[in-house]
């Protein structure tokens, strides 16, 4: 039971540190590394919340950090998506209207992200073969 309250103290620490690099980083740059940075903070921030919100008892801290990873990298990606599509000026002066963004970004990682990497990890294989087959079966008509 102590070794799990160190775990999550730990990790806290560890996220706490990487958020506090990320704001510099958005304060003291502009353009296309300020949204960065700041999609990557808010990120950080949102998927270890919702990671240690969301773990089971069972769940290991490396599940759990796997599964921040991704939310991280979805949340981080899918806000570059959004600033492409509207332009960087929509967000130069409003950086938590971005970070908004990024932390929903972020839940949908954590709640579409990991499930799915969960089920290719499990059945990936076999779903690519009949992937495979049924692409292969209408080439050949």
């Amino acid at each position: 039971m102590l070794a799990a309250f160190f775990e999550k103290l730990f990790f806290g620490a560890a996220v706490l540190v990487a958020s506090a690099l990320g704001w510099t980083g958005a304060i003291l740059s502009e353009g296309e590394w300020r949204w960065l940075c700041i999609a990557f903070t808010s990120s950080i921030l949102m998927g270890t919340l919702v990671a240690l919100i969301v773990k089971g008892p069972t769940d290991t801290m490396k599940v759990t950090i796997g599964r921040t990873g991704v939310a991280i990298l979805v949340g981080t990606l899918g806000t570059r998506e959004i600033v492409i599509q509207w332009g960087i000026q929509a967000f130069q002066g409003d950086a938590i209207r971005l970070a908004g963004w990024a932390a929903a970004m972020t839940l949908i990682g954590m709640t579409v992200g990991y499930p799915l990497i969960l089920l290719l990890n499990t059945r990936g294989k076999s779903i690519a073969r009949r992937w495979l087959e049924r692409w292969s079966g209408k080439e050949g008509e």
